[in-house]
């Protein structure tokens, strides 16, 4: 699927995944800290008078990311904006929707943009729409068999060396989009607390 560019400047991408479960509980699994700790990374939610109002993700020792809300419409959408992955790249936009479907399924749906007057940032959108099957395959084994469950979380992080002068920035906003985004869903690793308490009874 390729970047969909608007006259406005808007650049953006499309995911979607169909997962099992109620709106509510793939909300729970999406859409709260515990819920997103419990098959991607760890997640905290920053409330506001009752109201979430920003989301914060930990990829690891300096890689902490932070989202604010600007969007929250439970259990159907919500959505977040942060700053680029790299220096100088533009704000993303995220906006998550569940939508129910008959025989018990729901359709999560991902849509992420930025806005640019040329295409040298398509590579990072580009780069995280490649990252996004295998994070929907988490997601879906997650919400297969351990909906609702709470997690260990162990995570193994390897760095890549790069070369400083790459010779252009759509290649350097790609590539750092999918080490961000499928890096660490290949090396980061979350098992639901009742497998993790079963394999070592002596660490309960």
């Amino acid at each position: 699927m390729s970047v969909k560019k608007e006259a406005s400047g808007r650049r953006s991408i499309q995911v979607e995944v169909e997962v099992p479960g109620t709106p509510e509980e793939v909300w729970q699994a999406i859409a709260t800290g515990p819920g997103i700790s419990a098959w991607f990374v760890p997640a905290e939610f920053e409330e506001r008078d009752g109201k979430p109002v920003a989301v914060s993700f930990n990829f690891g020792p300096g890689m902490e990311s932070r989202s604010v809300l600007t969007a929250w419409d439970p259990p159907r959408m919500f959505a977040k904006e942060a700053d680029g992955w790299i220096p100088g790249s533009p704000p993303i936009a995220t906006e998550w929707t569940v939508e129910a479907r008959a025989g018990g399924v729901c359709v999560v749906r991902v849509v992420q943009s930025l806005f640019a007057s040329t295409d040298d940032w398509d590579g990072q959108l580009e780069g995280t729409e490649n990252g996004w099957p295998g994070i929907f395959r988490v997601l879906r084994i997650y919400l297969t068999h351990f909906r609702g469950q709470r997690s260990a979380f162990m995570q193994f992080i390897s760095i890549e060396p790069r070369s400083v002068g790459a010779p252009a920035q759509r290649n350097r906003s790609s590539a750092a989009a999918r080490s961000l985004v499928s890096g660490f869903v290949q090396r980061a690793v979350t098992f639901p607390a009742s497998i993790s308490n079963s394999r070592n009874p002596s660490e309960r």
